[in-house]
C-alpha cells in the first residue's frame, strides 16, 4: 500500500484471537459468526445506553449525526467533520470532568464492541447495524476525547476506529501452536474428548471474567446452569511464521488496527504535544472498503 511515490504505509495488526479456533466454513461457521457477533452489538448498544445516561440532559445538546452516514463526496464530508468538530468542543468544555471519567470507558468498551460486531457480521443482514453503531460511538468518543494522530519514531501514526474498521481486510497467518481441550483444558493429544462432539459443560467465569461456555464476557449463559459444548482445539503458545493479507480472516478480530498516514512536517509538534486530530468519525464515511483482486480466503 503506498500513498506516493516515495510514502510507505505501515501497520500494525492482530494476527490471531484468543480462544477456540472459528470453523472453517459451513453452517458451524456461520453459526459460530452470529453468535459472537449478535453478543457484541448487544454489548455495544448496552454501554451506548449507558452513555447517554450518565450525560443526562448534556446528552441533548449532542451534535445531530449525520444522516446518511455514507457519502462519496470529499468536500461535503470534511466540511461536516469540520462543523462537528466546533459543535464538540463549544460541548465538551461544559460537561463536568467527573462526568467525562465515566463516561469515557463506556464509550470505549461500546466502540470496540461495535467494531467487533462487524467483523463477526460483515456478510449478514446485521452488518449495516454494526456499520451505523461504529459511526455512532465513534462520533462521541472522538467528540468528547478526540482521535490523535501520534508521531513515533519518525513516522505519524493513525488508529482511527472509523477508518481502520472501514477497511475490510484482515490477517491469515501461518503458525505452529499446541492446542488445548476446549471441554477439559487438557493438551489435545492428551484428553479424550472428540472434537466436534458435544459435551455438558457447567457455566462459570474464569479469571477474566469469560465464560465456560461460550468464552464471552457478556453472554446470556447462567453460572451454575449447565449446556451443551461442542469440543473445539484452543491454541497457545503460538508462534506465526508468514502473516498474508485476506479478505475474510479466519479468525474475524484478526484486522488491521493502526497504520502510519502521510502528514506534513510542520504537523510533527502538534501530534508530539497530543493535539493533532483526525477527523474522520466526525463525519460520513466513503464506505466500506473491500480489499480487491482475491476471493475470500479462510486459511
Amino acid at each position: 500500500m503506498a500513498s506516493s511515490n516515495t510514502f510507505k504505509t505501515q501497520f500494525e495488526a492482530r494476527i490471531i484471537e484468543v480462544g477456540p479456533i472459528p470453523p472453517a466454513g459451513g453452517p458451524a461457521r456461520e453459526t459460530y459468526l452470529e453468535t459472537h457477533g449478535k453478543a457484541e452489538l448487544a454489548t455495544a448498544n448496552n454501554e451506548y445506553a449507558e452513555v447517554v445516561k450518565l450525560l443526562g440532559d448534556w446528552a441533548a445538546l449532542i451534535p445531530p449525526l449525520f444522516a446518511p452516514i455514507e457519502s462519496s463526496d470529499d468536500s461535503v464530508r470534511h466540511q461536516i467533520q469540520q462543523a462537528s468538530r466546533v459543535a464538540w468542543r463549544n460541548l465538551s468544555k461544559q460537561i463536568p470532568k467527573e462526568t467525562l471519567q465515566l463516561v469515557e470507558p463506556l464509550i470505549r468498551t461500546s466502540e470496540k464492541a461495535a467494531v467487533n460486531a462487524l467483523n463477526y457480521l460483515e456478510d449478514t443482514e446485521s452488518a449495516q447495524e454494526a456499520h451505523e453503531a461504529i459511526h455512532r460511538t465513534a462520533f462521541i468518543r472522538s467528540g468528547l476525547f478526540g482521535c490523535p494522530i501520534t508521531y513515533k519514531d519518525g513516522q505519524f501514526w493513525w488508529d482511527c476506529t472509523v477508518s481502520m474498521s472501514h477497511l475490510r481486510m484482515g490477517m491469515s497467518a501461518g503458525i505452529t501452536s499446541d492446542f488445548y481441550c476446549s471441554i477439559c483444558d487438557k493438551k489435545m493429544e492428551d484428553c479424550d474428548h472428540v472434537m466436534g462432539s458435544a459435551y455438558s459443560v457447567i457455566a462459570k467465569k474464569d479469571d477474566d471474567g469469560r465464560c465456560s461456555v461460550c468464552g464471552l464476557l457478556n453472554c446470556g449463559h447462567e453460572e451454575g446452569e449447565t449446556y451443551p459444548v461442542t469440543a473445539s482445539g484452543i491454541g497457545r503458545e503460538i508462534a506465526a511464521h508468514e502473516v498474508s493479507m485476506v479478505p475474510r480472516p479466519r479468525y474475524p478480530l484478526a484486522r488491521i488496527n493502526k497504520m502510519t498516514r502521510e502528514v506534513p512536517a510542520q504537523y510533527q509538534p502538534y501530534a508530539e504535544a497530543g493535539v493533532l486530530d483526525c477527523d474522520e468519525c466526525l463525519g460520513p464515511c466513503g464506505g466500506l472498503v473491500e480489499r480487491a483482486g482475491s476471493d475470500p480466503d479462510l486459511d
